[in-house]
């Protein structure tokens, strides 16, 4: 991992750790994610209370095939409980992608903010090598405020007032 940094004045400066890959061999990596909560509203978004699917893509950016992959997710984030952290991907070709569907199994807790990133840890091995990446998803709850009350006594002196005997 190298740190960068950009900066340039009356700009604000820009810092991120940038994944180096290895010049031979496999790097299996994260490359997408999709929510697939067809079981839930469907709106494509992990929303509170949901339990959602999630399929991920893997590729392979090494110069070699990485054979027999397994991948685990962890998160470490207390609105999120983690259902099934663990698939299969078999061989990964040097340059290929991978499809996952339904491979990870999660669910949001029902006090999990509105837009609160959830972020993930995405390992994936072969016999010999782990190679780590990470992936946020973003987290959809109600927002309640409250706004007022309106006092309707119709049935009784109608002023708007809650009196007593009303």
């Amino acid at each position: 991992v190298i740190d960068v940094v950009v900066t340039k004045g009356n700009f604000y400066r820009y810092q991120a750790a940038v994944q180096v890959i290895p010049p031979n061999g496999p790097f299996v990596v994260i490359e997408a994610y999709e929510v697939d909560d067809a079981a839930g509203n469907g709106n494509g978004k992990l929303d509170y209370t949901e339990t959602v699917a999630l399929d991920v893509t893997l590729k392979n950016l090494g110069t070699e095939i990485a054979e027999n992959v397994s991948v685990n997710i962890s998160s470490t984030d207390e609105f999120i409980s983690i259902l099934d952290g663990t698939e299969g991907a078999g061989n990964i070709a040097a340059g290929e992608s991978v499809q996952l569907p339904g491979a990870f199994t999660i669910m949001a807790a029902g006090n999990i903010p509105d837009g609160h990133l959830v972020a993930f840890t995405l390992e994936a091995s072969d016999a010999d090598t782990t190679w780590t990446s990470s992936f946020t998803i973003k987290a959809f709850a109600p927002n309640l405020e409250f706004a007022g009350c309106t006092v309707s006594d119709v049935n009784g002196n109608n002023d708007g007032r809650l009196d007593p005997g009303e």
